[in-house]
């Protein structure tokens, strides 16, 4: 299994394409040693060279750093799709009850998020 910088190289290296390392290290400002680090999986992109990515080949950030293109959800376990189906056939009553017995949690996610 790759870990997560030669997962995100492997994707560097989508969005280089047919260009040669070099002429992708050119278009980016980067040095062709830098290219094969990332694409090895040893380093990553710092910021500026992310946006560089973006401006130039139109890189979803999104995808390059987790796989995911922007906008689409992870998908559900399967835990967690069977309390969605339950949740979308209850009746009203058993959908306010449901959302009533959630808020306390979704306060203290929101809280631990603020506090990161």
């Amino acid at each position: 299994m790759k870990n997560e910088f030669e997962a995100v190289g492997a994707r560097i290296a989508e969005v280089r394409g047919s260009l040669t390392k070099q002429e992708f290290a050119q278009r980016i400002g980067v040095d062709r040693k830098t290219v094969e680090r990332w694409e090895a999986g040893e380093r990553l992109p710092d910021g500026s060279k992310l946006m560089k990515l973006l401006t130039e080949f139109d890189a979803d950030l999104n995808y390059l750093l987790n796989g995911r293109p922007l906008g689409e959800a992870p998908a559900l376990k399967e835990d967690e799709r069977i309390l969605l189906d339950n949740y979308r056939n209850s009746p009203p009553e058993a959908k306010a009850a449901i959302k009533a017995a959630s808020d306390p949690f979704k306060a203290s996610v929101t809280s631990k998020k603020k506090a990161a």
